[in-house]
């Protein structure tokens, strides 16, 4: 179950998932559903980076990614070749929805910005679009 606004930017090609997150002298806990739009995860990663750093710089023919922060903030540049848009990933605003032929660029900040990556098909070095002249020949 989904609380909270569902933001869509790009047509609908990038979507906000709204993810509640509990709090008591304990810490925390963050929990994700992935039947969010018929998400249905086969692998996953962890990237991090120094402050600053740009990580992604590509898009997938075929992968959805759910985007989940774990620390830190960053921001997402993504474009699908047409229309582009600026998205931050941060303690209010943890995960995002990336479809296919979305083109995105990852801007770590703070000390230990690092976010898990969940994908909806295994890996295939074929079907990553490393440029955004490229992206704009398959839509």
């Amino acid at each position: 179950m989904l609380l909270g606004k569902v933001q869509k930017y790009l047509a609908g090609k990038v979507i906000r998932i709204p993810v509640v997150t509990h709090r008591d002298l304990r810490g925390s806990l963050c929990p994700i559903q992935f039947d969010f739009d018929g998400f249905q995860p086969v692998r996953a990663f962890v990237v991090s980076a120094p402050d600053g750093q740009t990580r992604g710089g590509h898009a997938h023919a075929r992968c959805r990614q759910v985007l989940l922060l774990v620390s830190g903030r960053i921001d997402i540049e993504a474009t699908d070749g047409i229309a582009s848009a600026k998205i931050s990933l941060d303690a209010e605003n943890r995960a995002l929805l990336i479809e296919p032929n979305v083109w995105s660029v990852q801007i770590f900040h703070g000390a230990c910005a690092s976010m898990i990556v969940f994908c909806d098909i295994p890996f295939e070095k074929e079907e990553y679009i490393h440029s955004v002249l490229e992206l704009s020949r398959t839509n």
